[in-house]
């Protein structure tokens, strides 16, 4: 199951990050918390919490 999740949030992330490159941190900072958000990866927003 977090493996789908992790695909998704990828797959997410990529499609975001090609219209600007310079923006890539604060949309993809932007799509995280929309994510956790909709409540799919709390597990990872842990796993990122822990990195920081």
């Amino acid at each position: 199951m977090i493996l789908n999740c992790l695909s998704d949030l990828k797959l997410g992330c990529i499609i975001n990050y090609v219209p600007g490159f310079k923006e890539e941190r604060d949309i993809g900072a932007q799509f995280i918390r929309q994510y956790v958000f909709m409540g799919n990866i709390t597990l990872f927003r842990h796993h990122q919490e822990t990195f920081e």
